[in-house]
């Protein structure tokens, strides 16, 4: 007969297991992380190694003009959306919208496809306005005629025939093949749209940018244009730079978060993303458990019961997380040792992913950082960073630790991407 070990001793193997495959949240050096992503910052924006560091041709000084309308198109990770927007009384609102799942999740489409569909939701917004804002939440190498080509797709979106193929453009030719209306198209990144949400407010703080952790993972700031050694081609004196904080690689990348990565579409890209967003926190979880699996830390009954699941989605992974005793997973347990060792192993990934993302915005804070009266402003959006229990806090207290003396402040802004990339059409317009 198996006699079952006390849970304390559980949980020192687990601790064991975590240390020996370098995933202790504990143990991350905040300086050295930090100021690596500020080097990774510094090399992207004077060459093609570091961070992407790209270019969005947007300026930093755009202001939205009152009483006019302009339609938001935001291409997300998980959901479509096309919108409507006015601005009046220096407020952005969503007169209408439509709201989808994003194609290429779930079935992989053309590229063809991808923009007639986007056109057919279009359509009925086209009497009101006829500057469309279009947000793609994937990398773009974009030209300063604010067009631009997919780099890559993330999220695992599929979407096939994309390559040389321009956004604003193609979307721009097929609404003037279904319908003969002249339009203007300008492309634009979520993470712009979130750091947007405030073009109206940009006075009251010495600088602002946006975060985006959602599905994905990524950051937008305003950077002077003298200072982006890449290009040569900026129209003004500042300009919005789409990080791609996403593609950042930890010190503490694992040799977990490493064969994890291997299963995904795309391997080796989008590291941090993978370690802390939405679309693959709930999956690296699962990954995690079945490789405890065989360090004979979970009870045979489970063992043998976790075989015949699937991986869980982010949001299962936050009732866990929040219960600490119900969810997903529990029902298979056979004791409360594998109960706790569950939430254990969920409390080590999500404080982890709390750490990773404030140093992000503690690095992006100290880059542009100036002594001023005025606070830096920081615009959060994302499902994972309000919706995953505890998440936000987390961040808050990391970034309250670390942040040395730094005026930093979190805003959130309702439906904050689709406002900014409405708000960067109506500057345009």
């Amino acid at each position: 007969m198996k006699i079952k070990e006390p849970l304390k001793l559980k949980i020192e193997k687990a601790q064991k297991f975590l240390y020996k495959n370098n995933l202790i949240y504990e143990n991350i050096d905040f300086e050295t992380e930090i100021n690596r992503f500020i080097h990774q910052m510094e090399l992207g924006l004077s060459s093609n190694d570091g961070l992407p560091m790209v270019p969005t041709y947007v300026s930093g000084r755009l202001i939205p003009k009152q009483g006019r309308k302009a339609i938001a198109v935001d291409v997300g990770g998980t959901n479509l959306k096309v919108a409507l927007l006015e601005m009046n009384d220096f407020k952005t609102r969503i007169i209408d919208i439509v709201k989808e799942p994003s194609m290429g999740k779930t079935v992989p489409v053309t590229f063809d496809v991808f923009i007639n569909d986007l056109v057919r939701k279009i359509e009925p917004f086209l009497k009101y306005s006829k500057m469309i804002s279009f947000s793609f939440s994937h990398e773009v190498k974009h030209r300063n005629d604010m067009d631009g080509q997919v780099s890559y797709l993330s999220k695992e979106i599929l979407i096939t025939d994309f390559k040389g193929r321009l956004l604003a453009d193609s979307l721009k030719q097929v609404i003037k093949k279904r319908t003969g209306v002249d339009v203007n198209v300008v492309l634009i990144n979520d993470t712009v749209g979130v750091a947007g949400s405030m073009l109206q407010h940009g006075d009251e703080f010495q600088n602002y940018f946006g975060v985006v952790m959602g599905t994905g993972a990524n950051a937008c700031y305003i950077e002077q244009s003298k200072n982006i050694k890449k290009i040569d081609d900026a129209k003004t004196e500042t300009m919005f730079i789409n990080v791609e904080s996403g593609e950042y690689v930890p010190l503490i990348v694992s040799a977990i978060d490493q064969e994890f990565d291997s299963t995904t579409l795309m391997p080796n890209t989008a590291i941090l993303e993978k370690m802390v967003s939405g679309e693959y926190l709930g999956k690296l979880y699962y990954f995690l458990i079945k490789k405890t699996c065989g360090e004979g830390l979970f009870s045979d009954g489970f063992i043998q019961n976790i075989e015949k699941q699937e991986p869980l989605d982010t949001k299962a992974l936050s009732v866990l997380y929040k219960s600490k005793s119900s969810g997903a997973y529990v029902d298979m347990c056979i004791n409360n040792n594998d109960v706790q060792l569950l939430y254990f192993f969920a409390k080590c990934l999500i404080k982890r992913a709390a750490a990773l993302i404030s140093i992000q915005i503690i690095a992006i804070s100290r880059k542009i950082y100036q002594q001023k009266n005025a606070p830096i402003c920081v615009i959060i959006e994302g499902s994972t960073f309000y919706g995953l229990k505890g998440f936000k806090n987390m961040v808050m207290k990391y970034i309250e630790e670390n942040k040395n003396d730094m005026d930093i402040k979190i805003f959130s802004v309702d439906d904050a991407a689709l406002v900014g990339i409405g708000n960067i059409g109506l500057a345009l317009e």
